[in-house]
């Protein structure tokens, strides 16, 4: 990988003699043969925590990527091999990268990398507290400065990670694959990631979210064994490489600057479940808008199979995570709070059929007792505004109308899961849930009440 990184630099970086080179680590030959060729090279280790960051010790010098000492637009080259999968938070190292880049300035960086899915796979993920939830076995790499301990992997990269370099503003973001002979740079799958700073450079957003809130351990759940990666050890088709609709609200995403947290497997099931309600009778809702990504798929549609017809209602605070149940939920009043009414509209539109809802739930029903739902998508996270939201829409809406739960299998939403799994008790539904975290019920027939 490290011969592979070096052909990516001097094949299509190209850095002048004078560039200033900054690369995350200092103790290798990578290291020396770097400061040898551009003398303005900078390198680091990190130490521990309980390190400054910038402090030299015994002649090295000790950085955290997620917390750089250096100030804004020092390189023009940064280089970071085999150290992303071991940081703790991944967006916070990448937008460190673009903050230490001069406009014009590239990063070249390679790290463990799955090609069987987009996302990035996490393995561990660190807890409000510090400690640490392992979603899978830990797996330990080699660390030139603690040879007997290695250093923990938090996660795998997949291509998901252009979107989010790009989501930061970097331009010309890719996977290059290298494979070569002659120079001995040999198996499946080498690969480098590359990307540019802008020559004029703007930041499109200031933090990247995360793509899940992290799990605290004194949240239980029972079956924590169940969950893990879909994996039918098979190539399947993954129709949302080619499905127009889904590649259109994600490139609009991207224009706009923002990846949400809906990964494309997610918005190809949305909208072919809506679709499949076409002929149901009712209203179509959201609730739990965030960004906007879904929303806009919801818009999208039903301007194309309706022209407008169909009501969509858009429900959220659009001010962050309201006060949550610490006994079941993971995320805090405050999350998510990136996201204005302001700032999501302009993406979404604002057509005349859409009625944006700004406050809680349930207040946000008032006035809502007489309608018909054929959709409702619930991307609430969190336990009592999804068990008030089944209460006030199942009992309206029509036989084969559709209600889909977005968080229902992800470990950092469990008070969703409860609420729905009460539900489905309760009135005996028939859930259908799925590999992309998400589950869905429809309703069976008989009457609708609209009281």
């Amino acid at each position: 990988r490290m011969r592979g990184a070096m052909q990516a630099l001097l094949s299509i970086v190209t850095p002048v003699p004078e560039a200033r080179i900054y690369v995350t680590e200092q103790v290798t030959r990578l290291h020396g043969w770097l400061a040898a060729r551009w003398p303005n090279t900078v390198g680091s280790e990190y130490l521990g925590a309980g390190y400054a960051a910038g402090q030299v010790i015994d002649g090295v010098r000790h950085e955290d990527l997620c917390r750089l000492s250096f100030g804004g637009e020092a390189f023009d080259v940064l280089i970071s091999l085999d150290v992303l999968e071991h940081v703790g938070d991944l967006a916070a190292a990448l937008a460190e990268c673009w903050r230490v880049l001069a406009p014009g300035g590239t990063l070249l960086f390679a790290a463990p990398t799955q090609f069987e899915e987009p996302a990035v796979i996490d393995r561990v993920l660190t807890a409000p507290d510090g400690s640490l939830i392992y979603l899978a076995p830990p797996e330990y790499h080699g660390n030139p400065i603690d040879p007997k301990h290695g250093s923990l992997c938090f996660r795998t990269l997949g291509l998901e990670v252009l979107d989010r370099l790009r989501a930061i503003g970097f331009v010309d973001a890719r996977c290059e694959l290298y494979w070569s002979r002659d120079l001995g740079l040999l198996g499946p799958h080498q690969n480098v990631f590359l990307a540019k700073k802008p020559a004029a450079a703007k930041r499109k957003r200031r933090t990247v979210q995360p793509i899940r809130a992290p799990v605290p351990v004194e949240v239980r759940i029972n079956d924590a064994w169940a969950y893990g990666k879909h994996d039918p050890g098979l190539p399947t088709l993954q129709a949302y490489h080619v499905d127009p609709d889904v590649i259109a609200v994600t490139e609009r995403l991207a224009l706009f600057g923002s990846i949400g947290l809906v990964d494309r497997f997610r918005l190809l099931i949305l909208l072919r479940l809506l679709r499949s309600t076409e002929y149901v009778p009712g209203e179509v809702w959201e609730l739990g808008v965030y960004q906007g990504g879904t929303a806009l798929l919801l818009r999208n549609e039903l301007a194309r199979a309706s022209g407008g017809q169909t009501m969509l209602r858009l429900f959220d605070t659009f001010a962050g995570m309201p006060a949550t149940d610490a006994m079941r939920d993971v995320h805090v009043a405050g999350d998510f709070a990136d996201a204005s009414l302001a700032q999501v509209q302009p993406l979404v539109g604002d057509d005349p059929f859409i009625d944006w809802r700004a406050g809680l739930v349930p207040e946000t029903f008032a006035g809502l007792g007489g309608v018909v739902l054929r959709f409702v998508h619930v991307d609430l996270d969190i336990y009592a505004p999804i068990v008030a939201t089944i209460a006030f829409a199942w009992p309206r809406m029509g036989p084969g109308a559709i209600m889909v739960f977005d968080d229902y299998g992800f470990q950092s939403c469990p008070g969703a899961r409860m609420a729905v799994d009460e539900f489905c008790v309760a009135q005996g539904a028939v859930l259908v849930p799925l590999p992309s975290g998400q589950a869905f019920v429809i309703k069976p027939g008989g009457k609708c009440s609209t009281l």
